[in-house]
């Protein structure tokens, strides 16, 4: 394993150390089409979100990997089975459900720079690109990040080179003010944690209910 790679795998595993108190929830990719990756059971999960009293933004892919997949129908379809068609818990279920704000957070956004080993560099990357009011590391004025010492040579020759690919997200104005947060879904290493570090960008807190990492 090089060195970046293994960087990558030690900032995201120190950030799944934190433990699950916050009072919002934020769902990453509990879906249909990534339904045979989940370590944990579906019925389990529809009685954590029936029984949540927070606000619960619901965040999965959509259009940017062909997918069509419709959450509340599945959560429905879900609770219908494991409700055992109970009338009365399904219409609180689906009152529940249709008060979750949903949105397609897109994909891979950071993971040039974590496939390589650099995620602990893109916090400082993407702030710089917020400060230079820039959505596309392309554009970035590399001569000033490069006098800020931000990062290391060779990653600055390889953004120069657009050797890798980094863009911010419509993501990150949707979950400005979403602090104090739990976070569950996945995967643990992949979509999940660009949601982690776009968090870290802009200084929201966050811990995990482990139950539903997958």
């Amino acid at each position: 394993m090089n060195k970046h790679l293994k960087n990558t795998l030690t900032y995201i595993n120190a950030c799944f150390k934190r433990v699950s108190n916050g009072n919002d929830l934020i769902v990453v990719d509990i879906q249909p089409a990534y339904e045979k990756d989940l370590t944990f059971d579906i019925g389990d999960f529809i009685d954590y979100l029936d029984t949540y009293s927070g606000n619960v933004l619901y965040l999965y892919v959509g259009e940017s990997l062909g997918f069509d997949d419709n959450i509340p129908e599945w959560l429905m379809e879900k609770a219908e089975e494991h409700f055992d068609y109970d009338e009365k818990r399904l219409e609180s279920f689906y009152n529940k459900i249709n008060r979750f704000e949903y949105f397609d957070k897109g994909y891979a956004f950071f993971r040039d720079l974590m496939d390589e080993g650099y995620s602990d560099d893109v916090i400082p990357v993407v702030q710089e690109m917020l400060e230079q009011d820039v959505t596309d590391v392309r554009y970035l004025d590399f001569d000033l990040l490069k006098s800020k010492n931000l990062i290391d040579e060779e990653l600055l020759e390889q953004l120069e080179a657009e050797n890798l690919t980094i863009f911010i997200p419509d993501l990150i104005d949707i979950v400005r003010g979403w602090g104090n947060t739990t976070i569950v879904g996945g995967g643990q290493h992949e979509c999940l944690a660009e949601v982690v570090l776009l968090l870290d960008i802009i200084g929201e807190s966050y811990t995990f209910n482990h139950r539903f990492i997958y």
